[in-house]
C-alpha cells in the first residue's frame, strides 16, 4: 500500500536535487515559465472581464436596445410607444444620458462636478440588476425629485455612502433626493454615477411636452422582452409601427425606417453605430488579439521548457542509460521526468502569482481595467489552477521525458549519445517559431505606433493649435457679448467665435428630403467669426456676416461632401444660392476632418443661430499660455458666478479621441516586449547549452590559432541564421494581420517594407546581444581547460 506514494515521494525528491544542481538551467526555466504563466493570466484575466462586460444583469439574455440603421438614439416618445402598442415587451427605459458634460449640483452651499449623470425611467431598475446598499430597489425613482446614486457620487458629494435623504440642486434650480445608494456599476456599457427621473426633463428642457416629442432623437432606449421571444417579428411589428406614425406626421420618408432589437451582449462591443450617447465600447479585435498574445506568450515560455530540456540530453543520457541496466522501466522514468517538469509548473505558478501581485497595479492603469486576482479565487478556480498546473507540466514535459528515454544502454555506455543530437532539429525548429513570434510582435507594435502618428499628426484641414473651448452656463450665457468684448480686450487673444459644439464633438444629426429621399447630415451651428479664426478654407460664396440681419438662421454654408451626397453637380457658383431648408446656401467650403480621423468625411452643414452656441472658442497667441489662460479665467469668472472654469485645449481633445488606439498600442508593446524577454532567456538558454557542448571544439580551434573574434563568430552564426530565417516567415504573417487591423481605419497608413527591416533589426540585434554574452565566456576561456582530460 505505501510504495506508490513512497515511489512519488521519490521523484519529487530527485526533481528537487536536480533542480538545485543544475541552478543556471533551473532558473532560466522557472524565470520564463513564471513570467509567461503571469503574463498568461493577467491578459486571459482582462479578456475575461471585456466579455463579462453587462453579463451581471440577471434578464441579460432578455435586455434588448431599440436602433435603426446605426442610430442607437431614439425619440423621447420611442420607448412608451412600442411598450403599449406592441405585446410582449415586459419593460421599458429610456436613458438621456448626461455623461461627459459637465454637471454640476449644489449640495448645502457648494457646487460640485456630478460625473455622469443619466435620466432614466424607474422601470430602468426593473430591466437591470443594481446592488442596493442603501434605499429600497422596489421604489427607485418612485417620487417626480428622487435621485440615485452610485457609492463612490455618494461619499465624493456627501462624504458618507448613506446618504439616503439627502438632498441636492441640479442647474441650480432642480431639487433632488437621494433615495437611494447602490454599488458602483462596474462593466456596464453605459457608466453611470447618478439616475435621475426621466420626467424632470420637461422641467429642465422648459417644454411641457418634451417627452411625447418623435424627434429629437436623443434617447438610448431599452426594452426587457419574455423568456420565448420572436425578434424578426417584433423588428417588423415596430418597424411597421412608426412608419405609420411619421408617415402620419409627415416627418420623414416611411422607406428610410428600418428599426432592429439589439441584444444586451452585443453593445459593449459595437462599433457600426455611430449615434448613441454615453455607451463605453471595447474592440472585440483587440480583445480577441491579446488573447491570441497571451497563448504565444505561454507558448513561448513552454517552448524555452522543451529546448532546454532535450539540450540537457548529454547530462542526462548516462542516468538514464544506468536506470534501465538496472532494472528501470521506461515508464517508471517517464513518470520521473514529468514529475520534474509538473513540480517546475508548480515552482513557476507560485513565482508568477508573485509577478502577477506586482504587474497587477501597473496592467490596471496600463488597460484602465479594475481586475483583481483576489476576486477569481474560489473552489472552481482553485480546481482548475490545479488542473491547469498538471496540463501545462505534462504538456511542456512530454517530448522531453519522451525524448530522454528513447535513448538505450548500449548506445549510451559506448558513448554514442553524447551531445543530444537527435533533438537538434526540433530545437532549432522550436526556436524559429519564438523568433518568428518575437519578429512579429515588433514589427506589429511599430505599425500600432506609426498609425497612431499619422492620426495625430495627419492635417485636418484647419488649425487646432492654441484654441481654447469652455461651456457656457445660463449666466455666463447672457453676458456673451461682453465676455467676448472683455477678452478680444488683451493682445494675447487673437480671436474668438462660439458654437454650439467644439470639432471633434460635433453629433447633431438632422435630414432633408432631397428628390424624395430624406438624406441624414451632420449639422454644425457657429457664429460667422467661426470659419476664420479656424483657417477653414471657402472655395466657393461667402461667409456669414453680421452686417446682413437675414443671415442669421436664414442661410447656410456647406462642405463638398455635403454637395456629394445630396447628388448636386456642376460648378459652385450655380449651387451658391440654391435654396435650402428654410434659407438658402451661401457659401461652400473644404471638405475638412471636423471629427476624429476614426470616421470618414461626412457631409456638414453650418448654420448661424446665436441663441443656441453654448461654447465659447477662444485662440490664443501662444506666447503666454499660462498668461492667456490667467486671463480668460479672470474675465469668465468675473460673469459666471460659482461655475468653475473647466476649459479644454482643442489639440488634446482631438488626441484624446484616439485614446483606445494609444492604450491598445501601450498595452501591446508592453506585451510584446514582455514576449521578446521570454524568446531572450530561451536563447540565452539554449546558448549556454550550445557553448559548454563546443567547449572542446573551442579548445581545438583555439590551439590552432582561433582568435575570439573567430570564436565568438561562429557560435554566434548558427542563432542568428535561425533569427534571419524566421523573419522569412514572420514577415507574411505580421503583414496580414496588420492589414487586418489597418483595414479598420478610414484613413491609414500604407505599409511598407521599412517597418519590417527595422523588426528584423531590433531583433536579431538583440539575439545577438543576448547570445553574445555567453559566447564571449566561451572565447575567453583557457583551451587547457576544456582539453586536459582529453
Amino acid at each position: 500500500m505505501g510504495k506508490k506514494p513512497n515511489m512519488f515521494r521519490n521523484y519529487i525528491l530527485i526533481a528537487f536535487r536536480n533542480l538545485v544542481r543544475q541552478k543556471l538551467y533551473s532558473i532560466i526555466n522557472i524565470l520564463g515559465l513564471a513570467v509567461g504563466i503571469a503574463l498568461f493570466c493577467l491578459i486571459m484575466l482582462y479578456v475575461a472581464d471585456q466579455y463579462s462586460y453587462d453579463r451581471f444583469n440577471e434578464n441579460y439574455k432578455r435586455i434588448y436596445r431599440l436602433e435603426m440603421g446605426d442610430w442607437a438614439l431614439m425619440s423621447p416618445s420611442a420607448g412608451e410607444r412600442v411598450y403599449r402598442n406592441i405585446p410582449g415587451v415586459l419593460a421599458f427605459a429610456r436613458v438621456e444620458a448626461m455623461i461627459g458634460r459637465s454637471n454640476h449640483v449644489r449640495v448645502d452651499d457648494k457646487l460640485l462636478r456630478l460625473e455622469n449623470l443619466v435620466f432614466a425611467d424607474s422601470m430602468f431598475f426593473d430591466i437591470f440588476t443594481f446592488e442596493f446598499i442603501h434605499g429600497d430597489p422596489a421604489n427607485a425613482l418612485g417620487s417626480l425629485h428622487d435621485v440615485i446614486l452610485s457609492e463612490s457620487a455618494a461619499r465624493s458629494l456627501f462624504g458618507t455612502d448613506d446618504a439616503v435623504g439627502k438632498t441636492l440642486r441640479y442647474d441650480d434650480r432642480i431639487p433632488l433626493v437621494v433615495s437611494g445608494v447602490i454599488r458602483d456599476p462596474n462593466n456596464f456599457h453605459l457608466p453611470f454615477h447618478a439616475v435621475a427621473p426621466i420626467l424632470l426633463l420637461p422641467e429642465y428642457y422648459r417644454q411641457k411636452d418634451y417627452l411625447q416629442l418623435l424627434s429629437d432623437w436623443n434617447f438610448n432606449t431599452y426594452f426587457l422582452l419574455p423568456h420565448e421571444h420572436d425578434i424578426p417579428a417584433m423588428e417588423m411589428e415596430i418597424t411597421n409601427l412608426f412608419r405609420s406614425l411619421y408617415l402620419d406626421h409627415g416627418r420623414i420618408s416611411s422607406m428610410e425606417l428600418d428599426f432592429s432589437l439589439r441584444p444586451l451582449g452585443e453593445i459593449y462591443f459595437a462599433h457600426t453605430t455611430k449615434h448613441e450617447a454615453g455607451v463605453k465600447h471595447a474592440n472585440r479585435q483587440h480583445v480577441n488579439l491579446f488573447a491570441l498574445v497571451a497563448v504565444f506568450i505561454l507558448l513561448l515560455a513552454c517552448i524555452n521548457f522543451v529546448n532546454l530540456a532535450t539540450a540537457r540530453a548529454s547530462s542526462r543520457a548516462r542516468e538514464v542509460g544506468l536506470r534501465k541496466v538496472l532494472g528501470g522501466q521506461r515508464r517508471q522514468l517517464l513518470a520521473q521526468f514529468l514529475s520534474e517538469s509538473v513540480l517546475t509548473v508548480f515552482i513557476a505558478f507560485v513565482a508568477g502569482l508573485l509577478i502577477i501581485e506586482l504587474l497587477m497595479p501597473w496592467f490596471n492603469n496600463l488597460a484602465q481595467t479594475n481586475i483583481s486576482l483576489h476576486d477569481q479565487i474560489n473552489p472552481a478556480s482553485i480546481l482548475m489552477v490545479v488542473a491547469g498546473i498538471s496540463l501545462l507540466g505534462i504538456a511542456a514535459g512530454l517530448y522531453p521525458a519522451m525524448y530522454l528515454t528513447s535513448f538505450q544502454p548500449a548506445m549510451v555506455i559506448k558513448g554514442e549519445v553524447t551531445k543530444g543530437t537527435k533533438g537538434a532539429l526540433a530545437r532549432k525548429m522550436l526556436t524559429l517559431f519564438q523568433f518568428t513570434i518575437s519578429i512579429a510582435l515588433i514589427a506589429g507594435t511599430l505599425i500600432v505606433y506609426e498609425q497612431l502618428g499619422y492620426m495625430k499628426n495627419k492635417n485636418l484641414g484647419f488649425d487646432k493649435k492654441h484654441i481654447v473651448w469652455f461651456s457656457l452656463n445660463r449666466q455666463t450665457y447672457t453676458k456673451k457679448d461682453i465676455l467676448r468684448e472683455r477678452l478680444l480686450s488683451y493682445p494675447d487673444i487673437i480671436a474668438i467665435s462660439a458654437v454650439n459644439q467644439p470639432p471633434g464633438r460635433i453629433t447633431w444629426q438632422e435630414s432633408e428630403v432631397i428628390d424624395g429621399i430624406a438624406k441624414q447630415y451632420t449639422y454644425m451651428l457657429a457664429d460667422p467669426e467661426y470659419l476664420e479664426m479656424m483657417g477653414i478654407e471657402l472655395v466657393a460664396g461667402r461667409n456669414f456676416s453680421r452686417n446682413y440681419a437675414t443671415d442669421e438662421k436664414q442661410t447656410y454654408i456647406l462642405n463638398e461632401e455635403a454637395l456629394r451626397f445630396f447628388g448636386w453637380h456642376g460648378p459652385y457658383d450655380e449651387i451658391i444660392g440654391r435654396e435650402f431648408r428654410e434659407g438658402r446656401i451661401i457659401g461652400i467650403v473644404r471638405d475638412h476632418h471636423f471629427n476624429s480621423l476614426q470616421q470618414p468625411i461626412a457631409p456638414l452643414v453650418y448654420a448661424w443661430h446665436e441663441s443656441w452656441t453654448w461654447a465659447m472658442m477662444v485662440k490664443i497667441s501662444g506666447s503666454d499660455i499660462a498668461k492667456s489662460l490667467g486671463n480668460i479665467q479672470q474675465e469668465f469668472s468675473s460673469y459666471a458666478g460659482e461655475q468653475p472654469f473647466e476649459y479644454t485645449f482643442l489639440d488634446e481633445s482631438f488626441d484624446r479621441m484616439y485614446h483606445k488606439e494609444e492604450q491598445f498600442g501601450k498595452v501591446f508593446s508592453s506585451f510584446s516586449l514582455l514576449a521578446v524577454f521570454i524568446a531572450c532567456l530561451g536563447l540565452f538558454g539554449m546558448a549556454s547549452y550550445s557553448t559548454l557542448q563546443r567547449k572542446r571544439e573551442i579548445g581545438i580551434r583555439k590551439v590552432f590559432g582561433a582568435t575570439e573574434h573567430n570564436v565568438m563568430g561562429l557560435l554566434i552564426r548558427t542563432f542568428v541564421n535561425w533569427v534571419l530565417l524566421a523573419n522569412l516567415v514572420a514577415w507574411p504573417l505580421a503583414w496580414y494581420a496588420a492589414e487586418g487591423w489597418l483595414s479598420s481605419f478610414p484613413y491609414r497608413i500604407d505599409q511598407s517594407i521599412g517597418v519590417y527591416l527595422v523588426a528584423a533589426f531590433i531583433a536579431l540585434i538583440i539575439a545577438v546581444v543576448t547570445v553574445s554574452v555567453q559566447a564571449l565566456r566561451a572565447a575567453r576561456a583557457n583551451p587547457v581547460d576544456s582539453l586536459k582530460y582529453e
